[in-house]
């Protein structure tokens, strides 16, 4: 009762008191109307950046900011979290755009320059970015390259799942070949240097390649139960295809510069012509090689004599360098490494090179040295034009089998100096040149088939080359029996 009567007290006291301000005051809800109004009128006039934290208020309020606390009211009101708008299915991130961008730009400067020759701050001036913004994307550069041969090897992995439609175990394989040269896609890594990686790393990727390879073998099998490949090797054959395909990704840098869509549009057009009919108009016409690569190695007959035991020497570092450099890559191969092979100290085979750099220019002199000599020994042959042209084909297989090793052209190159880049390029060019020369005259002759004939020869390459990334040292096959089986390849094609 006194509670009651002390509320109702000071009731009285602050309708008085409201009175004496000038406000007209009619029982307690009044009382609390007239306080309200009163704070309100006693209040400092709020800064506008804080206009949006003001309730009742919206007189004094812009449009945006009246919508904007309106929304933010209707938030409050309902105790719900913000609505979040959806992406459209398929459709990528900016972030995820622009890593897809930095991963096709690294694809290109792997394929032309090797991971030795590609640096992150090389990256990031190419993209147009601060070296330090790569970094949101990648956390290393061991990252970007496993997931850039990581997104190749699942390229190739869906291209294959998608040429599972066609009917026959050959239009399987055809259709591999045109997926994977779409001309308007962006390039895939070659995986010229998966040993670079850690080891387990490493083994994620050979692990997925070996089971494309896998993969097409089995639609080359499939083909020649349905009849329509012929017998063969199946294995061999996607091998050589697998690296008729990598080799293509680099021919911009190895042939006269064209734009890369233009350059897979016409390896496609190209490999697809060869497997189908092969080069040889007569089919039932085989060839039979009798020239064998080593007679072409230089011989040293007095290893007393100072000159041609260092000659000799040389000539062991160049060849062990090189194979490594084939099988490994340029990244993955160390000074080290090498000088172990050889059973001599980096020290001691420091003699022979400047740097590595210097060892790598070495090599490409020594391999184009040997094809010289191998071009020059199959025009001596008395075949026709086309048998010139095979007997090169098999001698330099047997080159990449063998013990000789010639270095494969490879990503790296592009990071050599500018002029023993260029003075290289020339040789290779010109040998191009001549082998397509020779096989033009087999064209006119109408023992060959009409095709591109420079590309089949920078296409050969690719597939002869790319032997060391997939042949293991210890193996089962003969140089000979390799060369026989896939010079028929390119004689005869792949279709029954």
């Amino acid at each position: 009762m006194r509670q009651a009567q002390s509320a109702l007290d000071n009731d009285r006291l602050e309708q008085k008191r409201l009175t004496g301000l000038g406000f007209t005051v009619c029982g307690v809800g009044a009382i609390l109307e007239c306080k309200a109004m009163l704070l309100r009128l006693q209040t400092p006039k709020t800064p506008r950046r804080q206009l949006d934290m003001v309730r009742n208020a919206k007189w004094a309020q812009p449009k945006r900011a009246q919508h904007a606390m309106s929304k933010v009211q209707q938030v409050q009101d309902s105790k719900a979290p913000p609505p979040v708008k959806k992406r459209s299915a398929g459709r990528p991130s900016n972030r995820g755009k622009r890593r897809e961008e930095l991963l096709a730009k690294a694809t290109l400067l792997f394929n032309e320059r090797g991971i030795s020759g590609t640096s992150l701050g090389l990256l990031a001036e190419e993209l147009g970015i601060a070296r330090a913004s790569v970094y949101h994307y990648i956390d290393s550069r061991d990252e970007l390259v496993f997931q850039c041969y990581k997104s190749s090897c699942e390229w190739t992995s869906r291209d294959l799942e998608q040429a599972e439609t066609e009917s026959t175990g050959y239009e399987r394989v055809i259709e591999f070949v045109r997926l994977t040269l779409t001309p308007d896609r962006d390039p895939v890594a070659a995986l010229t240097e998966v040993n670079s990686l850690s080891a387990p790393i490493a083994k994620i990727i050979c692990q997925m390649n070996d089971k494309n390879i896998a993969h097409l073998a089995r639609f080359i099998s499939e083909g020649e139960k349905d009849g329509s490949i012929r017998i063969g090797d199946a294995m061999l054959m996607s091998q050589s295809i697998g690296g008729m395909l990598a080799w293509a990704q680099l021919l911009p840098l190895w042939t006269y510069k064209r734009k890369a869509s233009e350059m897979r549009a016409m390896a496609a057009e190209t490999i697809v012509a060869l497997l189908e009919t092969g080069l040889s108009v007569d089919r039932s016409n085989p060839f039979e090689n009798q020239l064998l690569a080593t007679d072409f190695e230089t011989q040293y007959t007095n290893i007393f004599d100072p000159d041609q035991a260092a000659a000799m020497r040389n000539e062991v570092v160049l060849k062990t360098a090189s194979g490594l450099f084939s099988r490994n890559g340029v990244e993955a191969t160390s000074i080290d490494e090498i000088a172990e092979k050889i059973g001599v100290t980096k020290g001691v085979l420091y003699h022979y090179f400047e740097d590595k750099s210097d060892l790598i220019k070495r090599c490409y002199e020594r391999t184009f040295d040997l094809y010289d000599r191998f071009i020059d020994a199959a025009q001596t042959t008395s075949g026709t034009s086309l048998d010139i042209v095979q007997a090169n084909t098999h001698l330099n297989i047997q080159a990449q089998t063998g013990k000789i090793a010639p270095l494969m052209p490879q990503p790296g190159f592009g990071s050599l100096p500018k002029p023993t880049r260029n003075r290289l390029l020339k040789r290779a060019r010109l040998q191009n040149e001549s082998l397509a020369i020779i096989l033009d005259q087999a064209i006119k002759d109408g023992i060959a088939r009409p095709f591109r004939s420079q590309l089949v020869t920078h296409i050969g390459a690719g597939a002869i080359g790319w032997i060391p990334k997939w042949l293991p040292e210890e193996n089962t096959y003969k140089p000979f029996e390799i060369s026989d089986k896939i010079t028929d390849l390119f004689r005869f094609g792949l279709r029954a």
